[in-house]
């Protein structure tokens, strides 16, 4: 069945759940991007429970990088890396051919780094400021939110280079696709309502103006987007929805 093996594979894609690989593999994966706001929060709920568990013996701090660090754990790090590279990227001084190319160097410079460390260490303040009632839904919700904003870039901008990124922004220009981005933003908006009502709203709308922000600096400054600025869009929208929600639960 379609939706099952496009399900498969994005799953497959979004974590290192070891299931076999679908005949169609990226391009099944790419068609799929619609299930991912709905394996974010599989995703999240994971993390979220076990942050549940480990705050009853050790509050605060340690729980939010046992939060964090199990995510990354389950995704397999392949977004950090596309925050590292971007980072670097970010540094060069020149046309985008010139950050496209630093981007694909493997060696991580400064600034991919420092963004990947602060991304990283504000998304741990933002889990150890939450109440620990609310660790499973915050945590699902903005896992929901961040895999949202990979979708919805892929449905705004143009790739920079013919590559992984570019397998999902040609998806996103497939027949029927409209009506997938709808699905797929109903369900995490939906998701997210019900799982925190408005400051999970306001989580998920916050990942998307983030997802404008990057559409349009990575036109200006790559000339599009690639499979690195998706990486790093979502590890950035997590901690812009983790952000909001802290906030929203201090003002609302």
């Amino acid at each position: 069945m379609k939706l099952l093996r496009e399900l498969r594979a994005a799953l497959t894609f979004l974590t290192v759940v070891p299931l076999k690989p679908s005949e169609g593999g990226l391009v099944d994966a790419a068609l799929g991007m619609y299930w991912f706001p709905l394996i974010g929060a599989f995703i999240g709920s994971l993390a979220g429970a076990v942050a549940q568990l480990v705050a009853e013996i050790v509050p605060g701090l340690f729980t939010g990088v046992v939060a964090i660090g199990l995510i990354l754990a389950i995704t397999g790090l392949n977004h950090l890396d596309g925050l590292m590279d971007l980072g670097d990227g970010l540094m060069v001084h020149g046309p985008p051919e010139e950050r496209v190319k630093a981007m694909k160097d493997v060696q991580v410079g400064v600034g991919g780094f420092m963004l990947a460390l602060l991304i990283v260490l504000l998304s741990i303040a933002c889990v150890s400021e939450l109440p620990r009632q609310e660790l499973l839904r915050s945590l699902a919700s903005s896992e929901a939110a961040a895999k949202l904003s990979m979708v919805l870039l892929a449905s705004l901008e143009k790739p920079a280079y013919p590559g992984m990124g570019a397998s999902f922004v040609k998806a996103a220009r497939s027949p029927g696709w409209p009506t997938r981005l709808t699905v797929s933003i109903a369900s995490c908006l939906g998701l997210a309502w019900w799982l925190m009502f408005l400051k999970g709203l306001l989580a998920v709308l916050s990942a998307m103006a983030l997802t404008l922000i990057v559409a349009r600096a990575s036109h200006n400054l790559l000339g599009g987007v690639t499979g690195d600025v998706f990486g790093a869009l979502n590890e950035m929208a997590r901690a812009a929805s983790l952000t909001t929600i802290v906030i929203a639960g201090r003002v609302l």
